[in-house]
């Protein structure tokens, strides 16, 4: 398990490289190895601590406090019992070859018209 600075839980390079070498993984293998991953950053989040994975973003909880809602189709009043929401922060990385690929499909689109 490694921390930073903020003690917060990250996905090292270390996982990078299994992920590098899954082409020679059996199915199962994956499953396996996935699962484990996702069960480490649940573990992580329900303890209340962040999860960043490098290049690609960071999972965390935000609290809702209990509140007043309205059912929009109704209008029935509902009383929202308060819930931890999970939160996504994109990173830097993933923000841009998104924007990127958003941009090259936009450019091909409108030279097509």
């Amino acid at each position: 398990e490694y921390r930073n600075r903020k003690g917060c839980d990250i996905i090292r390079p270390v996982s990078k490289a299994e992920f590098c070498l899954r082409g020679s993984l059996t199915r199962h293998e994956k499953q396996e190895n996935d699962g484990c991953i996702i069960e480490h950053m649940c573990q992580t989040l329900i303890a209340n601590d962040r999860v960043e994975v490098r290049g690609f973003g960071a999972f965390s909880l935000h609290y809702h406090t209990a509140r007043v809602g309205r059912n929009p189709k109704t209008g029935e009043i509902l009383n929202l019992s308060a819930k931890y929401l999970l939160h996504f922060n994109p990173g830097k990385e993933l923000r841009v070859r998104v924007n990127q690929s958003r941009l090259a499909c936009q450019i091909r689109k409108e030279g097509q018209h």
